[in-house]
């Protein structure tokens, strides 16, 4: 491939089993194995050696085996890895690694750093791995290190995704927004359960990957409140209580949501503990989104597969992962209407979309839906030219049931959602 399509975030999950295993036992060096795709790698005059619970490998042997050219300038103690429109460079003994993909670069900080022995330069096997997208994995039984090159893997599926890569196209413009919003979410405790009904106003920029909105909101504390004292009686609803309510009966929010975060603030959530200028995180809200390129993103996810369940074929693994993704949302899998639009549906997700006269989307819907550990998340998104709809719902959960809805009016902008809060961020769970 042309372009690097990985996610360094994304191998970094499936390396980490491998990195919790190492991290357990100290293994002798000439123990350790390693394979790439399926294939021993020989390690001739040196070995790979464990430094601080770390496997490492001579750089020039993992590189090489995954077609990359490798160079080292002994001035400035640079090692530098090319393949295709993909440079690697770091610095020995830094854990600072630049990564430049298309010209863009970024700078990412490993766990351990580099360094020379014996005149030979050993880098980390996880990052050696991650820093070219690969999928990693740890067999303990034979103290084998998995590497399955994704890259080589992805030429045969970059055609395959064009109907659903058309909707990412069409619902990642950055759009201004400006609408209402309504939320109920019902809690559970050891009492009984307690309604939390709120409305309010929104006014934000939106893309495919990234939300950013703010506005004012209104709750309803008299439902609150008759909860509480049905479920707890009178004295229940004391001062302080009352203090509570009245604080986000009405008020001011902000949200960013991205990179599966939820980050909240605002006047609405002073009377709940959060200081001004502070942010709440929940890190755990991940809804279905494909970034910018469905390919990107479909490679990213395949480095997160499991291959040690499978040892002799981590290549046939990753593909079966990649076969069945071709099969939810591949263009083979959607339906031409009458109508003129086309449509896709499974137990995954549902999708439609409609075009104009110049065969551009006018309009589309899409549904999402999960269901894990008794707990369903749907979803629904509903995109034309100038409005956007959206409504989740949360079923089934432990602590909170949840329906949120949102009717806005879009118009282009040039404005970017912001990723980052300007704040202090404490992390919070929903532990629904």
């Amino acid at each position: 491939m042309k372009k690097k399509i990985f996610s360094f975030i994304g191998t970094a999950f499936c390396s980490a089993l491998m990195v919790s295993a190492l991290s357990s036992t100290a293994f002798a060096a000439n123990d350790i194995s390693v394979k790439v795709d399926d294939k021993a790698v020989q390690f001739t005059d040196v070995k790979p050696i464990i430094e601080n619970s770390r496997t490492f490998v001579p750089f020039r042997a993992i590189f090489e085996q995954m077609d990359a050219e490798v160079s080292w300038n002994g001035e400035t103690n640079t090692i530098t890895a090319v393949r295709d429109d993909t440079t690697v460079k770091f610095i020995i003994g830094r854990q600072d690694v630049t990564i430049t993909e298309n010209g863009e670069s970024q700078t990412r900080i490993i766990d351990v750093a580099p360094f020379i022995r014996d005149n030979r330069t050993y880098v980390p096997i996880r990052f050696a791995s991650e820093a070219l997208g690969a999928c990693v994995d740890w067999v303990n039984d034979t103290r084998t290190v998995l590497i399955v090159d994704v890259g080589k893997l992805m030429s045969e599926y970059e055609n395959k995704f064009n109907n659903i890569q058309k909707y990412i196209d069409f619902s990642n413009e950055n759009v201004a927004l400006t609408g209402t919003f309504t939320n109920s979410m019902k809690y559970k405790t050891a009492m009984g359960n307690i309604p939390v009904n709120t409305s309010g106003t929104l006014n934000g920029v939106k893309n495919n990957s990234d939300l950013e909105l703010s506005g004012t909101s209104t709750t309803d504390i008299n439902s609150i409140k008759s909860a509480i004292i049905a479920n707890e009686g009178e004295n229940a609803v004391n001062s302080q209580v009352e203090s509570v309510l009245n604080g986000i009966s009405n008020g001011s929010y902000a949200a960013i949501l991205s990179d599966n975060k939820l980050y909240l603030s605002g006047s609405i959530f002073t009377p709940l503990g959060l200081e001004p200028n502070t942010w709440a995180c929940i890190s755990e809200f991940n809804p279905l989104s494909f970034g910018t390129n469905f390919i990107y993103y479909l490679a990213s996810s395949a480095q997160t597969v499991t291959l040690n369940t499978n040892p002799d074929n981590s290549v046939g693994t990753v593909k079966a992962y990649l076969d069945n993704m071709k099969n939810i949302y591949g263009d083979e899998s959607f339906v031409t209407n009458e109508d003129g639009s086309i449509a896709l549906n499974n137990n995954v997700i549902t999708l439609k979309m409609n075009f104009d006269e110049n065969k551009n989307i006018s309009d589309a819907v899409l549904t999402t839906n999960k269901a894990e550990n008794g707990v369903n998340i749907s979803t629904s998104s509903y995109n034309t030219s100038k409005t956007y709809d959206f409504t989740l719902n949360l079923t089934g959960g432990k602590t909170l049931d949840l329906s949120f809805a949102l009717t806005a009016q879009k118009s282009k902008t040039s404005i970017k959602p912001t990723t980052v809060p300007n704040g202090d961020v404490f992390d919070i769970s929903l532990n629904y």
